[in-house]
């Protein structure tokens, strides 16, 4: 992926010993196990416990079945705010080729709105804006 979130760069969903891990290259300590909440719903338990930070992290589904966006929100209301978890609208990064699309990274990166933003600077984004694609 050429362009990067200025904060938290991209983001990967891997598996690990049998469990989802999330890891921000960008933000280190934005490391840890997604462990099951409910439904379609997990909870990201940082590695580093001095975050005091653990957040949702909601896997939005296509039609068919594959996860598209993962949505964001801090599971304690006393995390601080400039966390911005709720703000983040990270999106499974995909290049167009001559085999269809494809994820650029085997194990599911996702993008951030400010990078599709940098990508596309001639729609820029406010703040609370979403984008439709």
């Amino acid at each position: 992926m050429e362009d990067r979130d200025r904060w938290y760069g991209d983001i990967f969903i891997e598996l690990v010993d049998d469990a989802l891990f999330f890891r921000s290259p960008r933000s280190p300590q934005l490391a840890g196990p997604l462990e099951h909440f409910q439904f379609d719903t997990f909870i990201a338990r940082w590695t580093d416990r001095q975050l005091m930070a653990d957040a949702y992290a909601s896997f939005g589904l296509t039609p068919e079945g594959s996860v598209d966006r993962i949505a964001m929100k801090a599971v304690s209301p006393a995390t601080d705010f400039s966390y911005d978890f709720h703000d983040l609208d990270l999106r499974r990064v995909t290049v167009k080729g001559q085999r269809g699309e494809r994820s650029t990274e085997p194990e599911g990166g996702f993008t951030t709105e400010a990078q599709r933003a940098q990508r596309n600077p001639a729609r820029p984004l406010g703040r609370n804006q979403r984008r439709t694609e």
